[in-house]
């Protein structure tokens, strides 16, 4: 039997370049952190009705074409900076200084470039252009890694190469340390007020990204976006009626989540995720049984703020 050549996921790369314009693929592409990833082209068919004597289907047409898929990552400082800024639309990029970005209207593209090299070391290509942030998923949970996601829309179909998009090989990837829910979440405030004994926070955030479909395009011929949205939840160990209370009032809260990976002395790389206005959807107490903690848990939705003029505000803090 002759030697196999088979690709091997734990190979697998991902870089990825901010274009300067839709329609303009870049060839200077950055290495990407990962852990997972589903980026692919997906086709809707639609098999004949004809009707033939032999009772064969006489075709199989291919109707419409999608591409996109998520990215699952480990949180590390600057590693996801671009993304973060595309899934807000900002005309501000991070910093590293302290300054806040907020979502606004200011598209972003980007070229991914996917290889799957064999064990001979063949380069097998997957080139995906004008690729948008859709959304993005953070989930900080006691004893874990801070993990989440970005989901991906295209509206070009991608192109197979044994040659990579960047000829002079990509940019390193920044090689902070990944953020874990341990050591590395400094604050989550509520109203300003740190939240007590948190179990876990998570909030996804999503563009409501939409293909436009027209006539004479396989592929779509657009894609649109639609409202900002961003839900979330929190599980707190019950000590209080504070929460509950804004609850049943309907009351709007302020949420401030701030994680900082303890580089230095002083303090270490952060991001803060603010969101100024939030209102409770569903809060929960209840007694479970022996033997159990009483958890508070609650689904929020963040809207509008007058004073931030937005939903959500990032910022990135350098270590000092």
């Amino acid at each position: 039997m002759s030697c196999q050549n088979f690709a091997s996921t734990s190979e697998g790369t991902l870089a990825y370049g901010v274009q300067v314009a839709c329609g303009t693929p870049t060839t200077a592409l950055k290495e990407l952190r990962f852990v997972s990833e589903t980026l692919n082209l997906t086709a809707a068919t639609t098999q004949s009705n004809e009707i033939r004597p032999n009772r064969n289907v006489s075709d199989l047409v291919r109707t419409s074409t999608s591409v996109g898929g998520d990215i699952s990552v480990e949180f590390s400082y600057e590693v996801y900076d671009d993304f973060m800024q595309a899934l807000l639309q900002s005309s501000v990029a991070l910093d590293g200084a302290g300054t806040e970005i907020k979502n606004g209207v200011t598209k972003k593209y980007f070229t991914i470039e996917k290889n799957t090299p064999d064990a001979s070391g063949t380069n097998y290509f997957t080139q995906f252009t004008d690729m948008q942030v859709g959304g993005m998923t953070m989930t900080i949970a006691q004893g874990a890694i801070v993990t989440g996601s970005f989901t991906m829309l295209g509206s070009e179909n991608p192109v197979n190469s044994t040659t990579s998009l960047d000829g002079t090989g990509y940019t390193a990837a920044p090689t902070f340390p990944v953020y874990n829910s341990l050591a590395n979440v400094s604050a989550v405030l509520i109203d300003g007020t740190t939240a007590g004994n948190v179990e876990s926070v998570n909030f996804t955030v999503t563009n409501n990204l939409r293909e436009q479909r027209a006539i004479g395009n396989v592929a779509p011929a657009g894609v649109a976006s639609g409202q900002f949205v961003v839900t979330g939840s929190v599980s707190i160990y019950f000590a209080s009626n504070a929460l509950y209370t804004k609850f049943i009032n309907d009351t709007s809260f302020s949420l401030e989540v701030t994680i900082d990976d303890l580089t230095n002395v002083g303090n270490g790389n952060q991001y803060t995720f603010r969101f100024p206005k939030c209102k409770f959807g569903t809060v929960t107490k209840n007694i479970t049984g022996n033997n159990a903690d009483v958890l508070l848990q609650g689904d929020f939705q963040a809207i509008l703020d007058g004073t931030l003029a937005g939903t959500m505000g990032v910022e990135s803090l350098d270590a000092a």
